[in-house]
């Protein structure tokens, strides 16, 4: 699913898209492939984002500070924009 805001588009995933999307975006198991590609300090908190928890969750279990949670997950978003851009 696509989130437009300000112009800018960002990938928001949520537990309820299936693996076989019928309406030509990517499939669930083709996405965590390429989230998987990035270094573990930023997928890895992108990961538990998508999930459901949310920014405090993730900065306590991980034991790093919110604000870089909430800056790891921006890039992540914006990465995957770029990558993604062509896919809409």
């Amino acid at each position: 699913m696509i989130d437009k805001i300000e112009d800018l588009y960002f990938i928001i995933l949520s537990q309820e898209i299936n693996f076989e999307a019928k309406d030509g975006s990517h499939a669930i198991k083709e996405f965590k492939n390429i989230i998987a590609t990035f270094p573990k300090e930023y997928s890895v908190p992108f990961t538990m984002y998508i999930a459901g928890l949310n920014y405090e969750e993730i900065a306590n279990s991980l034991n790093i500070n919110i604000g870089i949670v909430k800056s790891r997950i921006f890039c992540m978003r914006k990465k995957l924009h770029t990558l993604l851009k062509d896919c809409r």
